[in-house]
Formats: structure tokens, C-alpha cells, sequence
């Protein structure tokens, strides 16, 4: 997402890789939110 006329913005999150027992690698990730307002709750989840 961008904002009009603004540079690029940042969302706090985080992020790690687990290893399963075969080797195989799963990435999770989380994207850290709150209350959506007027101008996002279209795209809040």
C-alpha cells in the first residue's frame, strides 16, 4: 500500500523460520495492526 503524494511507509511486524523434523523450512510471519480507520477499514482483515 501506498499513500498519495508520500514516500513509502513501514508496518511493524515480525518474522521466523522453523524446521520441521524432515528438514523442510516453514516461514511465518505476522503483521502487527490495530482498529482500521475511515480511510483502511476497506482493506482491514
Amino acid at each position: 500500500m501506498t499513500v498519495p503524494n508520500e514516500e513509502l511507509f513501514a508496518f511493524a511486524g515480525i518474522y521466523t523460520q522453523w524446521v520441521k523434523g524432515d528438514n523442510s523450512i516453514i516461514n511465518t510471519y505476522s503483521v502487527i495492526t490495530t482498529q482500521a480507520n475511515s480511510l483502511m477499514h476497506y482493506y482491514y482483515l
